[in-house]
């Protein structure tokens, strides 16, 4: 059988490398390729499996493409002739549908291995116990530590655990994730930095760092923030989360944020979820202003709470 080519997006999270090797799993003959190079949670999920970190010069059968539905998210991939499908939890941008050949899209659903879970247990596949945690990790990791998991996330968790004698917390743990240093030192760069603001019982932070916006975003949430944005100007990007008290009242951070602020900027691409988003392609000259607007924005909608 002609191989398979399983693509994630460019600096993965544990969702993306899961529910890759999830795909791997029920495909059987495929390659990974994580384009760009493998980031420390890469590193640690996939071990002593072997992945490409660059796209290869010879053609597959199909190219599945994993946690991401925007060219932008991974470079190159418009440039491959294979047929392409896409599986993925966050909304599709329609542009990059019109290039795929078939997709399979739950914006529901709280990870993208969630749906690979789902995929493996309907055809009768079991993963094996250090999949199983790896699988675990993805859903835990893209719900937010299960604070914003649905009925489906708890059920395909409680399923990977398999067995009582340990909890999720001791799962996860034994697979041995751990932020590397600079993580660590990004999210206390935005608490150290965080500028504050309050709108009708709502507050909304914001701070800028070199990397890891999104993980820093977390940060400025649970040290108190309900709604926060973490930004890097040499990136260009991003990060956003939002308290799931806020979300239950409808507040989204991709419709009432970022699709406000990218509208006359078509250069930007952002996705995710009501809860937690993310922007890129933001240009340095314009990025302070971008991230005053999504502050604004935010208050905003918090003002009509």
């Amino acid at each position: 059988m002609p191989k398979a080519l399983i693509v994630t997006h460019a600096i993965p999270d544990a969702d993306a490398v899961a529910s890759a090797m999830g795909v791997k799993k029920i495909v059987g003959n495929a390659d990974i390729l994580i384009p760009g190079g493998l980031n420390a949670t890469a590193r640690q999920l996939l071990g002593k499996q072997q992945v490409l970190v660059e796209w290869p010069e010879k053609e597959y059968s199909l190219i599945i493409c994993v946690d991401f539905s925007s060219e932008k998210m991974c470079p190159g991939i418009l440039e491959r002739k294979e047929k392409k499908i896409v599986i993925d939890h966050h909304t599709p941008k329609r542009e990059f549908l019109k290039h795929v050949d078939g997709y399979l899209i739950d914006k529901n659903a709280g990870s993208t291995t969630e749906l690979v879970y789902m995929i493996m247990k309907d055809h009768g596949i079991k993963p094996e116990k250090q999949l199983r945690k790896i699988m675990a990790a993805g859903i835990y990791y893209d719900t937010v530590s299960l604070r914003v998991a649905r009925k489906t996330s708890l059920l395909a968790m409680a399923d990977l655990l398999e067995t009582n004698e340990v909890n999720i917390a001791e799962m996860i743990g034994s697979i041995g994730i751990e932020p590397e240093e600079s993580e660590k030192i990004a999210r206390l760069k935005a608490c150290q930095r965080a500028r504050l603001l309050r709108e009708n019982g709502v507050i909304i932070a914001s701070a800028t760092v070199s990397a890891f916006e999104g993980p820093a975003a977390s940060s400025l949430m649970q040290a108190g923030a309900d709604i926060s944005f973490v930004g890097s100007k040499k990136n260009g990007r991003i990060g956003a989360r939002a308290r799931p008290w806020l979300t239950a009242k409808g507040f989204s951070l991709s419709e009432h944020v970022f699709s406000k602020v990218a509208r006359d900027k078509p250069w930007i691409s952002y996705g995710g979820h009501k809860g937690a988003a993310g922007m890129q392609g933001i240009k340095q000259e314009e990025f302070k202003q971008v991230l005053e607007e999504c502050v604004e924005k935010a208050r905003k909608w918090a003002k009509g709470l």
